[in-house]
């Protein structure tokens, strides 16, 4: 079953460094629109392949869920050439693209490698 709602308020922050928390502040809000949870969509089960004396094969094991969500979020630069948009920028790093900031000039984005980075989120961690 899918939550949706018109209008949500998420907070971005990319990681100092991996496995770091960070502290969220309001600045790191971003307003987005049609937020859709899909909480179901991809539980992860462990099949367990043990050798033993049964002919029986073990019951897979479940093994967490991943949580999977989409927005909309309106694109728009910071105002000022050469500084990066505050928020967007953020998301379009944790979609795997880099970030080349051009003091005064320009801010660009490009697609990063898929080996080269991954995202992950996990709930209380």
């Amino acid at each position: 079953m899918a939550i949706s709602v018109r209008e949500q308020c998420i907070y971005v922050e990319l990681e100092a460094a991996a496995g770091s928390a960070e502290t969220l502040v309001a600045a790191d809000a971003i307003l987005v629109e049609d937020l859709r949870f899909n909480p179901a969509e991809s539980l992860r089960m462990i099949d367990r392949n043990v050798i033993n004396s049964s002919l029986n094969p073990r019951k897979s094991v479940y093994g967490g869920a991943l949580l999977g969500f989409q927005f909309s979020v309106e694109l728009k630069g910071s105002g000022s050439a050469g500084v990066a948009s505050q928020g967007v920028g953020d998301l379009l790093q944790a979609c795997a693209m880099s970030e080349t900031v051009v003091g005064s000039t320009s801010v660009t984005y490009r697609s990063v490698a898929a080996q080269e980075r991954h995202h992950r989120f996990e709930a209380g961690r």
